[in-house]
C-alpha cells in the first residue's frame, strides 16, 4: 500500500501513509492500541470528576477571599462611622462620658 497523493488526510498508525513512512518521527515508533470502552469510560469519569472537584475548590477559594476582603472593608467602614458618631473629634472622649458629666461649661456652637 502506498500513498498516491500528497493529500493523505488524517494519518493514523495503520494508514497507508504511515506504512509508507511519510509521517516519520517519534509517533511512528509507538504501537497503536485500540482502547476498550471500559477504559474510555473510566478515563472520562476520572477527567470529569477531576474538573468538577478542582474547579469547585479553586472557585470557592477565590470567591471566599473576595467575600472576606469585602467584609473586612465593611467592618472597617462601620468602625470609622462608630468612632465618628460616638467619640469627640478633639479629645477622643466617648460621648457617654460627656453625657454623664452633665452640662458642659463650654457653649456648643452648631
Amino acid at each position: 500500500m502506498h500513498c498516491d497523493s500528497n493529500m493523505c488526510g488524517p494519518v493514523s498508525p495503520r494508514s497507508p501513509c504511515a506504512a509508507a513512512g511519510l509521517r516519520g518521527g517519534f509517533p511512528d515508533e509507538l504501537e497503536y492500541t485500540d482502547p476498550s470502552w471500559h477504559y474510555v469510560g473510566l478515563r472520562t469519569i476520572y477527567n470529569l470528576l477531576f474538573f468538577i472537584i478542582i474547579s469547585t475548590l479553586l472557585l470557592n477559594i477565590v470567591f471566599g477571599i473576595i467575600v472576606d476582603t469585602f467584609s473586612e472593608l465593611r467592618d472597617e467602614k462601620f468602625a470609622i462611622e462608630d468612632h465618628m458618631n460616638n467619640y469627640c473629634f478633639i479629645c477622643s472622649m466617648r460621648s457617654f462620658d460627656f453625657q454623664k458629666a452633665g452640662p458642659s461649661p463650654i457653649p456648643r456652637s452648631l
